[in-house]
Formats: C-alpha cells, sequence, structure tokens
C-alpha cells in the first residue's frame, strides 16, 4: 500500500495525502489537486498513516507560524 500526496493547485500550502486504493475525498475533486509523490507507509509520518487509515485522508497546511499554534491552543482550552 502508498500513500498519495497532493499539493492544492490554487492555494499550494495546502496537502492531501490519501492511499493508493482509494480515490479523492467527496469534498474535493482530483482536478484541484496535483499529485507530487508516492510514499510507502514507512516513510511517511505516522500521524499521517494513522489518519489516512481512520478517515480516508489527511488534509495539512503548511507555512504555518506560532501564532497560529497559540490560536490553536487557545480554541481547545475555550479561552
Amino acid at each position: 500500500m502508498r500513500y498519495l500526496f497532493h499539493v492544492h493547485r490554487t492555494v499550494p500550502s495546502w496537502r492531501l495525502v490519501i492511499r493508493d486504493d482509494t480515490g479523492m475525498p467527496a469534498e474535493t475533486s482530483a482536478d484541484q489537486w496535483r499529485f507530487t509523490r508516492s510514499r510507502t507507509a514507512e516513510d511517511t509520518n505516522p500521524d499521517v498513516v494513522r489518519e489516512v487509515d481512520e478517515r480516508g485522508w489527511s488534509l495539512f497546511r503548511l507555512g504555518g507560524d506560532f501564532t497560529d499554534v497559540a490560536a490553536d491552543v487557545a480554541r481547545r482550552s475555550g479561552g
């Protein structure tokens, strides 16, 4: 089994990972993404592998900064 990495065509800071035995998630379409690479589970971050195996996909964004972390912490802690 391989994990397929894609970059969003319009907003390239977004990444999508799916398995090679599944299609694109229903919430998006293949024409919005550019395939970049294929990796084995051993060569993929374990958190990404777990999320793809559980949800069918992993979606994340590059380019955050520490204010983004602080905002997420505040949201999760209710304040």
